[in-house]
């Protein structure tokens, strides 16, 4: 996986890393529990898969992470599962989504530890991503399904609305929720022209 050093702070070295093992997927679901607990418990409601914060996409998905002493922040992409993706069962009745299932990954369970918020941690999680995938898999397109404030993150790192209204999910928050994504290659083209760039010139 790629290593990109002192991206967050000076004196911060990252690890950007697929988990492999079932003590790298611990570690994840560990660090999805103590970042998002308090403010999204709806998601955790039950241990069946055996960890509160896993749910039945976890096995079939690709978890990605990074590594600063502990998991500072992860990511999920998962296709769909026999027709169905991580938010179906939310969706308001008659609503569909038109997604090439063959060539798109849901992109996910994103979490950032909060110390490391607003320092671009997000794009280089999904960067190192963008390359693991587009490089060992046949996927070239994603979608994420996000509240208003996270739509303008995403477009930074170029993603369109491919719904222009938005909607509520059943037994989520009540925030209003858009569909973004794109091309995986602009995920990379995007940071590459923008946010590496500008670290390269420091």
């Amino acid at each position: 996986m790629d290593r990109i050093e002192g991206t967050v702070t000076p004196e911060t070295s990252l690890m950007f890393k697929l988990a492999e093992t079932e003590t790298e997927k611990k570690r994840i679901y560990d660090s999805r529990y103590e970042i998002a607990r308090d403010k999204f418990p709806y998601l955790f409601q039950t241990d069946e898969y055996g960890h509160v914060a896993k749910d039945g996409y976890d096995d079939h998905s690709y978890l990605f992470y990074c590594w600063d002493k502990s998991i500072v922040g992860s990511c999920r992409a998962s296709p769909s599962i026999d027709g169905a993706w991580e938010f179906s069962d939310a969706l308001p009745d008659g609503m569909h989504f038109d997604i090439d299932e063959q060539r798109t990954l849901q992109l996910n369970r994103v979490y950032i530890d909060e110390k490391h918020r607003n320092h671009d941690l997000h794009a280089y999680l999904f960067y190192n991503f963008s390359l693991w995938v587009v490089r060992n898999t046949s996927y070239d397109r994603y979608f994420a399904i996000c509240n208003a404030g996270l739509v303008r993150m995403y477009k930074r790192l170029g993603a369109e609305l491919l719904r222009q209204e938005s909607f509520n999910l059943r037994g989520r928050s009540a925030h209003q929720y858009y569909v973004v994504g794109g091309r995986i290659a602009d995920i990379i083209t995007t940071i590459e022209n923008n946010l590496l760039t500008k670290i390269s010139e420091k």
